[in-house]
């Protein structure tokens, strides 16, 4: 109940009222539990949404994350990581000797 009380509710009582459904629709059980609401769900975590960064700083984490990411998704195949960015893959090889990122494959 706390967590329904602080939540922002942005789209007013249409929102609360949806959500409830949903989850009385959804749920598994004869009461609503707090896994049944979206607000349960957390944010995904965002590399560089810190406080206390710069913007470079956080742009730069957000930069090497999205990079190891698309290494990781290709297996760390540079080219098709970079085409997957839209970018020269000889830029992505800058990019990655800057952050210092190792060989994923």
């Amino acid at each position: 109940m706390d967590k329904m009380a602080s939540y922002d509710w942005p789209g007013n009582i249409r929102e609360l009222r949806n959500a409830i459904e949903r989850a009385v629709v959804m749920g598994n059980g004869k009461s609503i539990v707090p896994e049944d609401l979206p607000i349960t769900a957390s944010l995904p975590k965002i590399s560089g949404m810190r406080v206390g960064l710069t913007l470079e700083e956080a742009l730069n984490e957000f930069k090497k994350a999205f990079i190891l990411l698309n290494l990781k998704h290709t297996g760390g195949n540079r080219s098709k990581a970079a085409r997957i960015m839209d970018i020269q893959r000889t830029y992505l090889s800058r990019l990655i000797t800057r952050f210092n990122i190792r060989d994923l494959a």
